[in-house]
């Protein structure tokens, strides 16, 4: 039987969680000396650790910065980092013990299952919520005022995608999907293939299709009969929308049968972090997110990213970073912006300052709408191609969009239905 992963259903299983957690919570005065701690959650172990240990790796490098020029408010900075396993449950009961040692800054959560979580716990427990996972529910249905999300939702990321795949290849027209059986993965191929019935040139053409995405587990790692059943389909074009390990397995069983030679072209939804991780098995012609093209202009020469990037040298021996890297940073440094502008770490007064910031980033000049406390910069959407060097992938070609220009209408507090 097909699980019921809808949004409303999760909303009230993590409310549950939520509430039950706060039960015989504290009441602590928070210090307004010593360092500013803030919180930080992530997959650090599990199949998600790729994209979590990257983001924490952005983080701790902005907190650095920031404490090499004094810090913030004259205070120094701490993060104090855990891991949740992508887990609702575990990283609610660690919320609780941030909050009940007085953390009043709560950062991270990158699964969706546990940002909703927090969505619904962070009120009560009177702390402010970076969040950087993509589901739609975090500004709809799940919103709260002490909740803001910094990088792209699923309908930014891969509403621009289908656009941009949709104009470069107007002679694909038989399109198909893969996606996981949870509520990321099923906003990102509907999104995807609603973009392509919009702006692709053939749309009204006979020959001209957009299958049903074909659904599989959110833990598979076997795709032998899914990918069994492309190969003997006439589908053209493929939008890949399982993130993390089960990506890899995917990627790596489908060129073993050659099913990136058959495919004219290939979109994902994990960005270069996946790529990387299949180094010299990365298949031709995938478009992706690229969270932080650092190797191409403008942010080649931005003042923030080439400072980054030194850093991240200098932390960990290597040289390319994946862009999940930026992900994590970029919250870290909105949040901080945030406090200074405020002038305080009174949580009330910091999300006021921050309903109304704009401040430079990796990417370049980044906003946040007061509506629905969405973040929003220049997306853009990038060809990878495999190269016999390290780091084994090349930029191809690189398409900006401008995301108020596919950023859905605001609804807080509503669930969003396209």
């Amino acid at each position: 039987m097909k699980a019921d992963f809808g949004r409303r259903s999760l909303l009230k299983g993590v409310g549950a969680i939520a509430g039950s957690a706060t039960l015989g919570l504290p009441s602590l005065a928070l210090a307004q000396t010593g360092p500013i701690r803030i919180g930080v959650t992530n997959a650090l172990s599990g199949p998600n650790a790729l994209y979590g240990e990257s983001n924490v790796v952005g983080q701790r490098l902005v907190v650095e910065q920031y404490n090499r020029a004094g810090g913030v408010l004259g205070r120094q900075l701490e993060l104090v980092v855990r891991d949740d396993r992508a887990q609702a449950a575990a990283g609610t009961a660690i919320a609780q013990e941030f909050a009940g040692s007085g953390i009043q800054f709560l950062a991270g959560g990158g699964a969706t299952f546990v940002a909703i979580a927090y969505c619904g716990l962070v009120p009560e427990l009177k702390m402010l919520y970076i969040c950087s996972t993509p589901g739609m529910a975090i500004t709809h249905e799940a919103f709260n005022r002490n909740v803001f999300r910094f990088n792209p939702n699923a309908y930014s990321l891969f509403g621009a995608q289908g656009r941009v795949l949709a104009e470069r290849y107007p002679n694909v027209t038989k399109w198909g999907a893969i996606t996981p059986d949870y509520a990321f993965g099923h906003d990102a191929a509907r999104v995807f293939g609603n973009a392509l019935k919009q702006y692709h040139p053939k749309r009204t053409s006979k020959d001209f299709e957009v299958a049903k995405p074909i659904v599989v587990g959110g833990a598979q790692t076997d795709f032998r009969p899914q990918i069994n059943s492309l190969m003997n389909s006439d589908i053209e074009g493929l939008f890949i929308g399982m993130p993390g390990a089960p990506e890899v397995s995917f990627l790596q069983q489908a060129r073993t049968v050659g099913l990136d030679k058959k495919l004219k072209v290939m979109g994902e939804v994990s960005g270069d972090v996946v790529l990387l991780a299949l180094g010299k098995d990365m298949p031709d012609n995938i478009w992706s997110p690229v969270f932080w093209p650092y190797e191409r202009e403008p942010v080649k020469s931005n003042k923030v990213t080439q400072q980054m990037l030194a850093d991240y040298n200098k932390m960990t021996g290597k040289r390319f970073p994946n862009g999940h890297v930026m992900r994590g940073a970029i919250g870290i440094r909105g949040l901080l912006e945030g406090i200074k502008k405020a002038k305080t770490t009174d949580v009330p007064t910091v999300i006021a300052a921050m309903e109304d910031i704009n401040f430079e980033s990796e990417i370049g000049p980044y906003t946040v709408r007061k509506a629905d406390h969405a973040g929003m910069a220049t997306l853009f959407v990038g060809n990878y191609n495999r190269v016999e060097v390290e780091p084994f992938i090349t930029l191809k070609e690189v398409r900006t969009v401008a995301e108020i220009s596919v950023i859905e209408t605001p609804s807080p507090g509503k669930e969003y239905i396209q």
